[in-house]
């Protein structure tokens, strides 16, 4: 059975250019490498120049194996 894991970040968004210039973890969870490369992940979007910022977003992580090591 998977177990879930939940982040919420908050996205500064850039209104000229729509690419993000800052994520921010508001909650993280005991996974720290997955909170660390969904902040990479993150960086890279684009919105449509003009969205809204900040943007706030809830990431549901699904995990299955017990003897997993995340590196």
């Amino acid at each position: 059975m998977a177990r879930k894991a939940e982040v919420v970040f908050r996205q500064t968004v850039n209104s000229k250019n729509g690419l993000v210039d800052e994520v921010k973890i508001l909650q993280s969870t005991p996974y720290r490498e997955l909170s660390e490369l969904a902040v990479e992940a993150l960086l890279q979007w684009q919105f449509k120049p003009g969205a809204a910022s900040p943007v706030k977003m809830l990431v549901e992580f699904a995990i299955q194996g017990s003897n997993r090591i995340l590196h």
